[in-house]
Formats: structure tokens, C-alpha cells, sequence
């Protein structure tokens, strides 16, 4: 088989977990006690290009090239929340970085590569 590329690693602050994304567009969590990917979170239309973990670790958002931000629950398997960074009308801008606010768990940045900042509360899924 071929090897994965990957673009993006994540630690998280709270427990034995990393969270690896790139061109497969699946982002994948791991246990690093035992050595193996525990979860898979699909959703991304684009490569992945970053990742961070919030919320005591309970959550992992992800950007992409195509402008995806998904909002994955670590402990369930549940739909991942949708964001959108860039125009109203839902033009993806490729997202270069996202972190969670070490301050406010619920309220994550995202940068895009149009030189675009924006704040976004995981909870509420709005700006």
C-alpha cells in the first residue's frame, strides 16, 4: 500500500491522545499508550491542513484546504458540527491554522489563507 500523507498533528493536553489529519481527508485519533487509531472522523471535502483539541480534550476541530471546519465530539460518534470561515455565501477559503481558546473552552480561531481571522463559539456553531 501506499504510505498516508499527512499534514497535520495534535496533541492533546489532557489524556494519551493525538489526533493526525492529511490528504485522505480523514481525521484519525489516537491512543499513544497502546500504539493504535481508536476513532476515524470522516467529513472533510479537502485535505486536512490542521487540528486542536478543546474542551478538556472532549472535542477536536479540524480545518481544510476547502474552508471545512468540523467540530468532532471525541467521545461519541456523533455527526460533526459544521463551521465555515470566509464570505457569507459559503465560499471555503483554505484554512491554515485553528485553535482552541485555552480561556474559553467552547471558543476556537481559525486563519485562512485570504489573511482572515475569525472566532467562532463550538457550541452556538456562529461567529
Amino acid at each position: 500500500g501506499q504510505a498516508e500523507q499527512l499534514s497535520c498533528v495534535a496533541c492533546a493536553s489532557q489524556s494519551l491522545s493525538i489526533a493526525s489529519g492529511g490528504q485522505d481527508r480523514i481525521l484519525k485519533l489516537w491512543d499513544c499508550k497502546r500504539k493504535e487509531v481508536v476513532k476515524t472522523f470522516k467529513g472533510h471535502r479537502a485535505a486536512i491542513t490542521c487540528a486542536s483539541f478543546g474542551d478538556r480534550d472532549n472535542y477536536v476541530i479540524s480545518g481544510s484546504k476547502g474552508g471545512d471546519l468540523l467540530v468532532h465530539n471525541t467521545s461519541s460518534s456523533s455527526t460533526p458540527q459544521k463551521l465555515k470561515i470566509g464570505e457569507p455565501q459559503g465560499v471555503g477559503i483554505a484554512i491554515n491554522v485553528v485553535q482552541f481558546s485555552p480561556f474559553r473552552r467552547t471558543v476556537a480561531a481559525a486563519a485562512g489563507e485570504e489573511a482572515i481571522v475569525q472566532l467562532f463559539d463550538t457550541v452556538k456553531g456562529s461567529e
